[in-house]
Parts: structure tokens; C-alpha cells; sequence
């Protein structure tokens, strides 16, 4: 049975890459089932690596890692005026291979462009190779029927972008006998309700000859899911699995398990892919007692003891900690400088919790005071209400007082005048 494709899109983020990281790249896509990389060659009209020593360059690093490289442009078509340009960017980039291929990805700028897809088409038409398009998983509904009728006579493949369970249930939106290779979102790529790898299944079962991953640094944490896709795609497997690294004999430990992806020790835990592949290759065999203790992990940092080695999965060992990244793939960390800083880390966080606890004592004598200074406002507050109450009620009498004597007075005083009178 012909192999499928089980591709992986490179987008944005390799602009500024080094032809290390793109061996890396095909390096981990090929262990995980991948048979091609879409690499984003070019935005609009303006080609990309320059500095990287040109597009050949890019493509002979792919190919170092085993993969071949399918150069793609996203396009805005003539939204800027730059139709031609990006015409011919396409032109360019279907020279690079052998067989012609290359892909455009065509999204909102095209909606209803019916007139462009023309001119798109009638200046492709005469351009030898294999073109792919990508685009909108929905076309009917972005107002593509149109762009469709017009680009299909030149393009060979297209790629809708199926990224969650509605989009791959509105293939149907595309017209029948396209050759059709759809794309699909890995986990954390998308909000919708997304599951790839029956997206994968349900492309097979339409009879479509591959799929195509949104995209690298998903994978990157994502092993498991690609695996699963690209074994739904080609059950028997895309790939042979690759040599050792270091070029020896294939060895697996005593009472260790391997069922040719996954190396199983003794304790249950596994380990699989490039560290994997270091165990078996490892000089003179890998020490059968040297169990991982924990599963492989994707950190942003993975060495606390030097940050400059930036992301990559680690896992770590009884005597040693495995560690990759794009730049050094699969090494052996030092693991005493790590664990010098992991004891530094642990010294500091020491300190920080003690003063956090001599302060957390002060404050709560300071609470203590406080609420004794609190009860003492309390008492004085009553006492103040009482000497309020109290000087109320002697006003009060006071008051009285005086209104008894006036009238006593007044009495006087109308008793002497009776008295002038009589």
C-alpha cells in the first residue's frame, strides 16, 4: 500500500530559525509518523532566509533530518496591489523541488475574489509541479464557491482547514472529485470542540489520500497525538524507525521492554522517541538498574542550571536526567549543576520562608495588641456614652432648677405688689 502524507506545518515562528533547528524539526516529526513539512517560505510577496542562505538552504536542512520540506506562501492577493508579485513568489517556490510542489494559503483576503482566482489561475496554468491550496474548511459559507470553480483547474490538492468537529462536518461544503488532503488543529489550537485524531479517521474513511497538522510547536507537546494520527493514516507505519545516534548496535536493557516505539523499564515507566533511541544506542548498553523515575516532560526551561538551554522535554534517571531541544537534541544534562541549583533554589526558599514566618509572628502579635488596643477604645467609648447620658440628666435638673426659681420669684413679686395696693 502507497504511503500517505502525514504532514506538519511550520508556520510563522522559523523566520528566524537556523538550518539546526529545521534538521531538529524533521528530525522529530519524522519519529513521530510525519512524512512532509510545510514550511512557510514566504508573506505576500516577500521571500523569506535570506540570511539562512536562501530556500535551498532551508530545504537541504529538512532533508538532513529526513523529511522533505513543501515550501508555502500565505497570500493576500491583490488587497495590496501585489497580485503579480505574489504570482510569481509562487512561480519561485514550485521551482524549489524536483516534482514541482508547493502550496498557497489562501484565506479572507480571497472571499468572493472570483476575479483574482482567475488571473491566479491563468498564470499558473502553464507552471509545471503540484500545487496545493489551503484554505477555509467552510468555503460555501466565506463565499468561496466561486474562487473554488475558478482556481481548480490548476490546483492539485487542497488542504480546508478542518479545525474542529463542525468544519470537518462541513466538507461537504466543497464540490466532489477535488483530491483532498485535509488539515487538521492538534490540542490548545483551537476553541471549538476538536478532536484530530477522529478528524484523521473520518478524512481515511472519505478515501483522502493524507492529513496535514496545525501545527510544530503543538507537536512539541503533543507527541502522543500525532502518533495516534499518523497511525490512523498509515497503520502499517510512514516511516522505519531511525538508527541509534551514536551508530552502535541496537541494545535493550535486561528487563526492559521495547515494542519498537516505546521502551518500557522495569518499574512500568516508559520512555520513547529521541531518548528512547539514546538508551539503545548507548555505548557499551545502558545500565539495566538506570530506570527513569519520572515520565518525559515539555518545560519552557529545562535546566534550571543553565536557562540559556531554553524549552525542550527532560526526563530524568536514577544517575543522570536525559534533556532536548531543537538546537542540541538529545543530550545528557549535568546533572550536579543542576543539582546545585536545585539545592540553591531550596537554600533561598528556605530563607524566604522563614523571614515569611518571623514576619507572619510579628504581625500576629501586632493583631494581638491591635485587638487589646481595640477592647481598651471599646471600654472608653461606653464610658464617654455614660458622662454623656449623665450630664444630660443634670442639664435636665439644672434646667428644672432654674424654672423653679424663676417662678418663685415672680411669685415674690406679684405678692409685694399686692401688698403696695392694699
Amino acid at each position: 500500500m502507497a504511503q500517505k502524507t502525514v504532514g506538519m506545518f511550520l508556520g510563522a515562528e522559523t523566520v528566524n530559525w537556523s538550518l539546526a533547528q529545521f534538521t531538529a524539526a524533521a528530525r522529530l516529526s519524522k519519529s513521530l509518523g510525519c512524512t512532509e513539512m510545510a514550511v512557510k517560505c514566504a508573506d505576500g510577496s516577500v521571500v523569506w532566509y535570506a540570511s539562512q542562505g536562501g530556500l535551498a538552504a532551508v530545504r537541504n536542512a529538512c532533508l538532513a533530518g529526513g523529511l522533505d520540506m513543501l515550501p508555502y506562501q500565505y497570500s493576500y492577493g491583490n488587497k495590496f496591489g501585489a497580485l503579480g508579485q505574489e504570482i510569481a513568489v509562487c512561480k519561485q517556490l514550485m521551482q524549489l523541488r524536483p516534482d514541482g510542489a508547493a502550496m498557497v494559503d489562501m484565506e479572507v483576503e480571497w472571499n468572493g475574489q472570483v476575479g483574482w482566482a482567475q488571473t491566479w489561475n491563468a498564470a499558473l496554468a502553464p507552471v509545471k509541479g503540484i500545487l496545493y491550496l489551503t484554505t477555509w474548511g467552510n468555503p460555501a459559507t466565506q463565499g468561496w464557491s466561486g474562487v473554488i470553480a475558478a482556481l481548480r483547474g490548476r490546483v492539485n490538492v487542497w488542504v480546508p482547514q478542518e479545525y474542529d468537529t463542525v468544519l470537518v462536518n462541513d466538507e461537504g461544503q466543497y464540490p466532489s472529485g477535488l483530491a483532498m488532503q485535509p488539515a487538521l488543529n492538534l490540542p490548545e489550537a483551537w476553541p471549538g470542540p476538536n478532536d484530530p485524531v477522529q478528524a484523521a479517521r473520518t478524512a481515511m474513511s472519505r478515501g483522502h489520500d493524507g492529513v496535514w497538522l496545525w501545527e510544530y510547536g503543538l507537536a512539541t507537546g503533543n507527541h502522543n497525538v500525532v502518533q495516534q494520527i499518523a497511525a490512523v493514516v498509515n497503520p502499517g507505519g510512514s516511516t522505519p524507525p531511525p538508527p541509534p545516534p551514536s551508530g552502535g548496535a541496537t541494545m535493550v536493557p535486561t528487563g526492559w521492554k521495547d515494542d519498537g516505539t516505546t521502551l518500557t523499564a522495569p518499574n512500568g515507566l516508559t520512555v520513547a522517541l529521541g531518548f528512547r533511541l539514546h538508551v539503545l544506542g548507548y555505548p557499551g548498553g545502558w545500565p539495566a538498574w538506570n530506570w527513569p523515575v519520572d515520565a518525559s516532560v515539555g518545560l519552557p526551561s529545562i535546566e534550571l542550571g543553565n536557562p540559556t538551554i531554553g524549552a525542550g522535554d527532560r526526563q530524568i534517571f536514577r544517575d543522570r536526567a536525559l534533556g532536548y531541544t531543537l538546537t542540541r537534541d538529545v543530550y545528557e544534562m549535568w546533572t550536579g549543576q543542576e543539582l546545585a541549583a536545585w539545592i540553591a533554589r531550596s537554600a533561598s526558599q528556605d530563607a524566604t520562608i522563614s523571614d515569611l514566618t518571623r514576619k507572619n509572628l510579628t504581625l500576629q502579635g501586632d493583631a494581638a495588641a491591635l485587638a487589646a488596643a481595640q477592647t481598651r477604645v471599646g471600654d472608653l467609648t461606653a464610658q464617654v456614652a455614660s458622662l454623656t447620658q449623665q450630664i444630660a440628666a443634670l442639664q435636665a435638673q439644672l434646667q428644672q432648677q432654674q424654672n423653679t426659681n424663676a417662678a418663685t420669684t415672680a411669685i415674690a413679686a406679684l405678692a409685694a405688689a399686692l401688698k403696695v395696693a392694699g
